[in-house]
């Protein structure tokens, strides 16, 4: 029998489905988890190897601590800005990203402004600050008016950092899904597009044959991890620099990369250690950007509706193992995590797809867990019920069994039995067949437990409704015989094949007398002079497995202070931790005869118990002890 419940298998998935997800997604918000998941993200850039830079499209002067050296300190004089500027746009590049704060006036600003009011267009920053509440954005920084005109555009250069360790790995292109950021217009310069060739859609920014996947108005970078190439302006401003050989159709990014600039920005770029990265500064930052857009080389994340549909698959599949062995349940959790790993970042490698793999690893865990405590909460629901069954059963079956037994003056008896189980195969019986003779029996059925119990009562019941048949005959072995006739298979029904060994006999209480026939049960003992010595019996086959099997009676006489105990081998058999076996060590304290069958045999009880302690007994246990006063 298994556990039952009302609920069907679908109705079982569905519900750990639905555990699991709200595990999953009340997981999904702590600051931990999000730190996991941005830690497996980030590891995506270390397995893969560096990116080529096959256009090679964008370039970096760099105002760095070369620099510094030979044109003077930050800040410079806006005139030599100007000439550094100048000398960029002799290299005729398609656009000029100034990634520099112009918005403090200084001597001079009219020669840098006549710098950008010649081709090619240059887009300088701006920061600005979000209300969402009320719809509205201030400007924080910009340039001057006095750079706006001629060939000048303007981009939003906020850092989008993840608030959790602060990593930036995405930009948005758009803000209030109008103004430019700064990546965004550098691209548009270069394509030699504007903002109305934009076209904003639920999960991509659109202009000419580009379309940036978008997640919540953001876009993953993605970066090369490569050793970014630069030039140091310095070395751009020496006679000896040809900026046509090298800026031609380019795009040029210049900023500071000095150290005093303080311009760090922490991203998922390695630096060679398994989550450990190195921080890029602004300019640099908006290189990878504007690589990942004009190169086309987007990162795509799975869609939600996908996600979900995936993370349903992998629950059905896990609920479904755990249901049926816990054991296919964790086998099949470890399998679907390598699987789902192997997947995540082959996707990524070949296809740039990024699949939520810690979603995925909370869900086939949790969905491991709400299995397994459902069906250990079912396995206890029904151990307790079984366990009240069997004590029911062990109810039945000990009133099949005597508990009071005849006695007389001149003798008395005592029976027990103790299952192994909470119900067992052995069984006893005693009763008077008429003033003279008292009839009993001893057995043992094969197998434990319930089935043995059901074989047992089976075989009770035939021989009490056969000895009644020979009750004058005074011939046990008449009653086993027809017993064995009755147990074999093909008559009785017997077919798991499960046979009975047992001793049937009739005491004559006056003539201390005993006749006695055996199928195939172990030999009684006898009390006799001060000692116990086993009787021969004339032993025939096990009931219930040949057909035409004979038996044979033996007569037991008894003289007074004389005992018979019979034994099944749950007593006989049991050994303890040395080896030695119970009856021999026992008998020698058992007290005397005269006190009576039922002293006797609870001193037998007693030993049994004290012998196999705490281990408890292998086999059902019974007895019957008759003494001759």
């Amino acid at each position: 029998m298994k556990p039952t419940s009302r609920l069907t298998p679908f109705q079982r998935i569905l519900l750990i489905f639905c555990i699991a997800l709200l595990f999953t997604l009340v997981l999904s918000q702590s600051a931990f988890f999000k730190s996991l998941e941005n830690k497996a993200y980030d590891s995506l850039f270390y397995f893969r190897q560096p990116l080529a830079d096959k256009d090679n499209n964008v370039v970096i002067v760099a105002i760095d601590e070369e620099s510094m050296k030979k044109v003077g300190n930050w800040p410079w004089p806006r005139e030599r800005l100007a000439k550094l500027i100048e000398i960029i746009k002799k290299g005729k590049p398609k656009v000029i990203g100034v990634d520099l704060l112009l918005d403090i006036p200084a001597v001079e600003d009219e020669k840098l402004a006549e710098a950008f009011s010649v081709p090619p267009a240059a887009v300088l920053p701006m920061v600005v600050r979000e209300d969402g509440a009320k719809g509205r954005e201030d400007i924080l920084l910009k340039p001057l008016d006095i750079f706006l005109a001629g060939y000048t555009r303007v981009g939003v250069t906020n850092i989008s950092s993840d608030p959790v360790d602060k990593t930036t790995r995405d930009f948005r292109p758009l803000y209030n899904g109008r103004r430019l950021s700064y990546p965004l217009a550098v691209c548009l310069e270069y394509l030699g597009m504007g903002p109305d060739d934009v076209r904003v859609k639920r999960s991509s920014v659109d202009f000419g044959g580009y379309s940036v996947p978008v997640y919540h108005s953001r876009a993953l970078i993605n970066y090369k991890c490569a050793k970014i190439g630069k030039f140091s302006a310095g070395d751009v401003m020496e006679s000896s620099f040809d900026p046509a050989f090298f800026f031609e159709g380019k795009v040029v990014l210049l900023g500071r990369t000095d150290l005093a600039s303080k311009d760090f920005i922490n991203t998922p770029v390695t630096s060679g250690k398994i989550f450990e990265t190195v921080p890029l500064q602004g300019v640099e930052l908006w290189k990878e950007a504007i690589d990942t857009v004009l190169e086309k080389n987007f990162i795509y994340r799975l869609p939600p509706a996908a996600s979900f549909l995936v993370l349903l698959i992998l629950s059905v599949i896990i609920s479904a193992l755990t249901f049926s062995s816990d054991t296919k349940g964790a086998v099949g959790v470890a399998a679907t995590l390598l699987v789902s790993a192997a997947v995540f970042y082959g996707l990524f490698l070949k296809r740039n797809l990024v699949i939520p793999v810690l979603p995925i690893a909370a869900m086939c865990l949790a969905s491991y867990v709400m299995s397994f405590l459902y069906n250990y909460t079912k396995r206890i629901a029904y151990k307790k019920r079984m366990e009240t069954e069997l004590e029911f059963a062990w109810t039945i079956q000990r009133n099949f069994l005597p508990q009071e037994f005849p006695e007389g003056g001149n003798f008395s008896i005592y029976a027990s039995m103790s299952p192994a189980r909470t119900v067992g195969g052995d069984f006893y019986d005693v009763s008077r067949l008429d003033e003279k003779r008292i009839e009993f029996m001893i057995g043992d059925v094969s197998g434990k437990g319930i089935p043995a119990a059901l074989f047992m009562a089976k075989t009770l019941a035939r021989v009490n409704a056969i000895s009644q048949r020979y009750a004058d005959a005074n011939d046990p072995s008449l009653i086993l015989k027809e017993l064995n006739a009755t147990l074999l298979p093909r008559k009785a029904g017997n077919t798991a094949v499960m046979f009975a060994t047992l001793i049937y006999g009739i005491f004559f209480p006056e003539e201390k007398k005993i006749i006695a026939a055996s199928a195939g049960h172990p030999a009684p003992y006898l009390y006799k002079k001060g000692q116990w010595e086993n009787i021969a019996l004339e032993n025939g086959i096990v009931a219930g497995i040949m057909e035409g099997a004979a038996y044979l009676n033996t007569t037991i006489r008894l003289k007074e202070g004389e005992a018979v105990a019979f034994f099944t081998d749950g007593f006989l058999e049991a050994n303890d931790t040395e080896g030695n076996t119970f009856i021999p060590a026992v008998f020698s304290k058992l007290p005397p005869v005269s006190a009576g069958a039922d002293a006797v045999g609870k001193a037998i009880e007693k030993g049994f118990a004290t012998f196999v302690g705490k281990a408890g007994a292998a086999d059902d246990a019974t007895l019957l002890v008759i003494n001759s006063r």
